[in-house]
């Protein structure tokens, strides 16, 4: 008795059932750590942004005329923005024993604090070495 003669009996030119569950599994796992990558990129971007939009409003408070007689007095100061909201605090650091003989350099701080987009809050620390001369007596 012979086997090709058998109708029924022929060559699969197709997948099984438990290659295609194999290979759907393996590009799972694959897109799933690709999305994973995906959102953690995105988040990190929006981050990112919200320091850099506040790195400039710090800077501001360091430059600005608006906080200059605190900086004659060496008094703290404190702001709130809105747009971009932020809560700001200039304060003035005790300089170190190396500091304390020169009266016109202070160590000023700026801490920026606001809320995410992610219901986090965050916090930046910008701090300077500052010089501030003294006024100019009129000659006689």
């Amino acid at each position: 008795m012979s086997f090709n003669n058998l109708k029924f009996f022929k060559p699969q030119r197709g997948f099984t059932l438990a290659e295609v569950m194999l290979a759907t599994a393996i590009m799972g796992l694959m897109l799933t750590s690709v999305l994973v990558s995906q959102s953690n990129l995105a988040k990190r971007v929006v981050q990112s942004h919200g320091i850099m939009a506040r790195l400039s409003v710090v800077k501001n408070m360091f430059l600005g005329p608006k906080f200059a007689q605190q900086r004659l007095t060496k008094e703290s100061a404190s702001q709130s923005i809105r747009d971009p909201e932020t809560k700001l605090s200039l304060q003035f650091i005790p300089g170190d024993k190396q500091l304390e003989s020169f009266d016109q350099v202070v160590v000023e701080r700026v801490d920026a604090t606001w809320e995410g987009v992610f219901d986090t809050e965050f916090s930046l620390k910008v701090g300077a070495l500052r010089f501030i001369p003294e006024p100019e007596q009129k000659k006689q």
